[in-house]
Formats: C-alpha cells, sequence, structure tokens
C-alpha cells in the first residue's frame, strides 16, 4: 500500500505543476488577446497603436540560460569536490548541504555576470543611439 501511494506521488504532483502552468499559460493567452482586441477597438492613431501592440518583453531567461546552467553545474561540482575533500560520505547530511550551497552559489555568480552583461549590453545600445 505504500509504494502505491508513493508512486502516485511521484506522478501526481509533476502532473499538478504541469497542468497550473498550462492554466496560468492559456489565462495570459486570453489577457493578452482581450488587451490588444481593446486597443485595437479604441480611438488611437495608427503609430501609439503600432507601439502599444508591439511585446516589448526581452528573452533574457533564454539569453542567459547556458550560463545560468554552467554556473549552477559549476558550484554543484565545487560543492561535491569539497565534500570528498573532508572526507565525508556521500549519504551523510554534509554532502546535500555542501551541494546545495555549491548550487546557491553558482546562482549568485550567475546573477552577478547576468547584471553586469546587461550593464554593458545597455551602456551599448546607449552609445549606439547617441552616434
Amino acid at each position: 500500500m505504500d509504494k502505491l501511494f508513493g508512486v502516485i506521488m511521484i506522478f501526481s504532483i509533476p502532473l499538478a505543476g504541469i497542468i497550473g502552468w498550462i492554466i496560468t499559460e492559456v489565462n495570459e493567452k486570453r489577457k493578452q488577446a482581450e488587451i490588444r482586441r481593446l486597443i485595437i477597438e479604441s480611438n488611437i492613431d495608427d503609430n501609439e497603436r503600432i507601439k502599444l501592440l508591439i511585446d516589448k518583453r526581452t528573452k533574457k531567461s533564454s539569453t542567459y540560460g547556458s550560463l545560468r546552467a554552467g554556473c549552477i553545474l559549476l558550484g554543484l561540482g565545487l560543492g561535491v569536490a569539497i565534500t570528498y575533500l573532508c572526507d565525508m560520505a556521500i549519504n551523510d547530511t554534509f554532502f546535500i548541504t555542501m551541494a546545495a550551497t555549491g548550487i546557491g552559489f553558482g546562482l549568485i555568480v550567475s546573477f552577478i555576470i547576468e547584471q553586469k552583461l546587461e550593464k554593458k549590453r545597455k551602456e551599448s545600445e546607449r552609445n549606439a543611439e547617441n552616434e
């Protein structure tokens, strides 16, 4: 009976997450369609309408996804290496703690690098506009 419950929980939690994500995406698309419909129906000149309808969101997460994944894996490897250097067993709580700390360290490093790259990108765009 416990194994059946475990199997149900293993599949139900990701399934609930996927269903929740799909519902969120569908609702977001509906909101966007409603906003676009209202913009088109309103009495706004064409230039303003075009500015409002163009999706200005940038794909920042896809731009730096590889950097973030690389920093996370590097941090994880660093945490595991520290664990082995300290001669701790794999089943030990220290192993999990160091791995989690390494992942957190990797995320912090990734965040700092992303901020610096974004700042450089904005400066170069500003310089290109001024020239």
